[in-house]
């Protein structure tokens, strides 16, 4: 029971919410923009708990212009060049601030 009195057992967490509506949120963006994920785009995937402590951290923003439409997990130093999935390699990037940087790597 919680401080309030009311039962909170078998309630989903903040987190557990935020996690699904994002897997949501990627299959939506995949389906309407007609994207189909590569066997190498599966086999990456950033821990939960990872995403939640870089989307804390970035306050939900892009790091570049602060916006908070269409954000993207990027890796600052590419998986292709030994980057890793930490909380320190990671960013949050909208994806026109994504696009700009990845023409420049």
């Amino acid at each position: 029971m919680s401080k309030t009195g009311k039962h909170t057992a078998g309630r989903p967490t903040a987190f557990s919410l935020y996690h699904t509506a994002l897997e949501a949120s990627e299959k939506v963006g995949r389906a309407v923009s007609g994207d189909q994920a590569t066997p190498a785009r599966d086999r990456r995937v950033i821990p939960p708990d990872v995403k939640m402590r870089v989307w804390r951290r970035d306050r939900g923003a892009c790091v570049e212009c602060s916006a908070r439409e269409h954000i993207e997990y990027d890796h600052i130093i590419p998986i292709s060049k030994g980057g890793a999935d930490t909380v320190r390699n990671l960013q949050l990037l909208c994806g026109a601030c994504n696009r700009t940087k990845a023409a420049k790597v």
